[in-house]
């Protein structure tokens, strides 16, 4: 990893074992900083503010509002009827989510931590507005790390990147993480347990 010329940007030189292509080269750059990348690493979070500005947040929301609707009555939806639902394949159902496929600078970190070979899927979560006691509860993005960890054992390559498209403040209640729990096995929190 170095700095590039500008001196703006990290750039990470990657080549792809890909003998039958000649060992490709990849460069990735990334806003981020050597820093901001290792409390990334050691914590398991990066805080980003303002990355989207109003409209793509207002049209991403209107996109998320009008599938959650739709999807609200089916046998299959993932909802809990008037607190939330869950809507997966985001890209599958809206062709305004696909310019998050190039999103910098997520894609990017995530190139430079994981390399240039990344697989991009949205999901969204819409909670309702205004209805008491809706939260979600605790649980892990990583749930397949066993205690121990097995010599052998390969963490599983993955980055989870989470938009807020509505301005959130501490009436509507704030993201509660457990830094470093995404390198432990251990940490035991009851199901549904929402403080």
């Amino acid at each position: 990893m170095r700095r590039s010329d500008d001196g703006r940007h990290l750039s990470t030189e990657f080549v792809i074992n890909d003998q039958a292509a000649g060992y490709p080269r990849r460069t990735v750059e990334t806003t981020a900083t050597p820093e901001e990348l290792d409390d990334l690493v050691s914590s398991g979070y990066l805080l980003l503010r303002g990355v989207l500005d109003r409209g793509t947040a207002g049209a991403l929301a209107e996109a998320v509002l009008r599938l959650a609707e739709a999807e609200a009555d089916r046998p299959e939806a993932e909802s809990l009827p008037g607190d939330s639902i869950y809507i997966r394949s985001l890209l599958d159902k809206d062709p305004v989510f696909h310019p998050l496929l190039r999103f910098e600078p997520p894609l990017s970190i995530a190139r430079t931590l994981l390399g240039p070979q990344v697989w991009i899927d949205l999901e969204a979560r819409l909670n309702h507005a205004g209805r008491p006691g809706v939260a979600v509860p605790w649980h892990a993005h990583l749930p397949v790390i066993p205690d121990p960890v097995p010599a052998l054992f390969s963490y599983p390559h993955q980055l989870h990147c989470l938009l807020y498209l509505d301005h959130i403040t501490e009436r509507e209640g704030a993201l509660c993480l457990i830094p470093g729990s995404h390198s432990s096995g251990n940490v035991r929190i009851p199901l549904g347990e929402a403080r």
